[in-house]
């Protein structure tokens, strides 16, 4: 029978660490606990944890997000309410639908509507959009029916719904589709880079990655193409090609998934021939889940809190 030590588990984890294998302690790295606590699922039960490891909030909620401005998105009953960093239930769950707090506005569904409430759950934009998004630099894009506009934290609208597709500014342009090309706006609604692009990125460190006439390349806030691109710029292309590649993500899904299933089947193994299990705590975002693990013996003790993405 193969034998492991609780010593011997332990200086594995701090070198796995250490080189660079897997992702650092949670906290250190992560920053998971911006606002003290993050919500964490063990054994289907949603609570929220401390850095510690402490739990410190206990609820009975279906489902539950980290905090944003300090709240947190819970859903109960198939409603979504809010609740404070005590635990207290701030806005009850009553909404189809709900986004986190943003600039002081969550986005809220009712009637199978969009709509925007202030953080004591006051409508202060009726439910009236097909889809949104959170406001950023108090701007959100808006859908009504099949086209897409914007609106200011007022419920004004500022640049009417023509667009097929929209998303909110990054850098001050935000990318938009008509007549099945992409292009850039500014926030007065002009455009700045002609509708051309098969398929566009967001503007960061002042470039986007675009497809023109089937190749990727790189484009200024003049829509300029650029040349004699660094390493970081083809690494930036080459992520591009992939993101918009459904082939690629489909395979690469497939094959993690795979392996991790692989790799999690021989370590529980190991660690049920010498009476341990491992402890999983899957940590809810609003768009993913990860899974963080630690140790314990059969019998239920504790020996290592799971804060780590990977235990070799």
């Amino acid at each position: 029978m193969k034998k492991i030590n609780l010593i011997t588990l332990s200086v594995i984890i701090i070198l796995v660490i250490f080189v660079g294998c897997t992702q650092d302690i949670v906290v250190k790295k992560d920053n998971l606990f911006s606002e003290g606590v993050v919500a964490v699922s063990d054994l289907g039960d949603i609570n929220y944890m401390n850095p510690e490891g402490e739990v410190v909030i206990k609820t009975d909620y279906a489902n539950a997000f980290n905090f944003s401005e300090g709240l947190s998105l819970v859903q109960k009953n198939d409603k979504w309410g809010f609740i404070d960093t005590e635990g207290k239930v701030v806005i009850e769950p009553k909404y189809e639908n709900a986004k986190s707090f943003s600039e002081n506005l969550a986005a809220i569904k009712i009637d199978e509507k969009w709509g925007f409430i202030d953080k004591e759950g006051k409508i202060v934009i009726e439910p009236k959009f097909d889809s949104t998004f959170s406001f950023k630099d108090n701007i959100t894009a808006i859908q009504i029916e099949d086209k897409w506009g914007y609106i200011n934290s007022d419920g004004e609208k500022f640049i009417d719904e023509k667009y097929n597709r929209a998303f909110i500014f990054s850098e001050g342009l935000a990318l938009v589709q008509k007549n099945d090309k992409w292009g850039y706006i500014d926030k007065k609604g002009e455009v700045v880079i002609p509708g051309k692009f098969d398929e566009a990125w967001h503007f960061k460190n002042g470039k986007a990655a675009v497809l023109y006439n089937g190749k990727w390349q790189l484009i200024d806030k003049k829509g300029k193409f650029l040349t004699n691109l660094s390493e970081k710029d083809n690494d930036y292309l080459e992520k591009a090609k992939k993101r918009f590649s459904k082939s690629y993500y489909k395979e690469l899904a497939k094959k993690s998934m795979e392996e991790e299933k692989e790799g999690l089947r021989k370590q529980r193994e190991l660690l049920k021939e010498n009476s341990l299990e491992f402890i999983e705590l899957n940590i809810n975002y609003e768009f993913r889940r990860r899974t963080f693990y630690g140790v314990k013996k059969i019998d239920g003790k504790v020996l290592i809190k799971p804060q780590y993405s990977m235990i070799a």
